[in-house]
């Protein structure tokens, strides 16, 4: 075991190791996170110096506006795949080869599906919604916080 005897070495990579997170920056806001934050009309608002105090708020903003776009173009792709397996299952059911009732049965499966991807697109432009508001609230309470 190295830990019991450690070489030279072996403390110099520890020590190494532990400086890591000294000189690791996760803790500020990326470009892209700070441009997101310039369309929404918050970041150039406050004052350099005041920028730090204010990070978890901006935080909370950037999550809750990832996860409303995120929501929202599930929604968008959920709708359109409903729409094509409806309109798939309809055309399906309307079609003249083969055994009239195995068409209808098999048309009639596919646009039912079709339908319930709809109903899963419309909870999820709902959660969209709420996440947008969400991300609203959050944006004026700290527009009142910067408020002289």
């Amino acid at each position: 075991m190295f830990f019991l005897n450690p070489t030279p070495s072996t403390k110099l990579f520890l020590f190494i190791l532990g400086l890591i997170p000294l000189f690791s920056n996760a803790q500020y806001l990326s470009e892209k996170d700070i441009d997101r934050l310039d369309e929404l009309g918050v970041y150039s608002t406050i004052p350099l110096e005041d920028l730090p105090s204010y990070e978890n708020q901006f935080r909370s903003i950037l999550e809750s506006d990832k996860k409303m776009r995120r929501n929202k173009t599930s929604a968008i792709l959920v709708g359109a795949l409903g729409v094509v397996s409806s309109l798939s299952g309809i055309l399906i059911m309307s079609s003249d080869s083969g055994n009239g009732i195995s068409n209808t049965l098999m048309g009639g499966g596919i646009n039912g599906i079709g339908v319930i991807e709809m109903g899963v697109s419309l909870v999820l432009f709902n959660t969209s919604k709420k996440r947008k508001q969400e991300r609203n609230a959050l944006l004026e309470r700290l527009k009142v916080d910067l408020a002289p």
